[in-house]
């Protein structure tokens, strides 16, 4: 995403609605979402991602996404539930446990998180994202 405009992207949500056309307004739900998220409207993102989950309730992306909008709250606890319920729908999404790892990192929980973070490194082969993540719980 280039440019975060909220209102041209309410208005081409509106249009998407009531044209005859196939449009995929998924897409352009987690558009809005990210426009929330990008002017740090957490919330708003966060209530926007749980309706969108409602249309979409296998789209792991929506579970990370709810859990990075928790996360930037501070409701630690609460980015974990998107997370468990990620990895029931796929147990074998290593960012998913990076993700809970992480989380768990931050509440202080270090062993945990790190077991989390150790079993998402050991899934994938050599994910940037995730020993960064890893290198970085070592030096808290």
């Amino acid at each position: 995403m280039e440019q975060c405009d909220y209102k041209n992207a309410v208005y081409l949500l509106n249009v998407a609605n009531e044209s005859e056309e196939p449009v995929n307004f998924v897409q352009t739900a987690h558009w809005i979402g990210e426009c929330y998220y990008e002017l740090k409207k957490y919330a708003k993102s966060k209530k926007f991602y749980n309706r969108l989950l409602k249309l979409s309730p296998y789209d792991t992306d929506l579970y990370l996404k709810i859990s990075k909008c928790e996360e930037k709250l501070g409701n630690y606890a609460e980015a974990k539930t998107p997370l468990h319920k990620l990895l029931d729908l796929d147990p074998k999404l290593a960012y998913g446990y990076a993700r809970l790892g992480w989380i768990k990192i931050l509440q202080k929980k270090i062993e945990s998180g790190l077991r989390n973070l150790e079993k998402a490194a050991a899934m994938t082969e050599n994910d940037a994202r995730i020993l960064g993540k890893y290198g970085e719980a070592l030096m808290i």
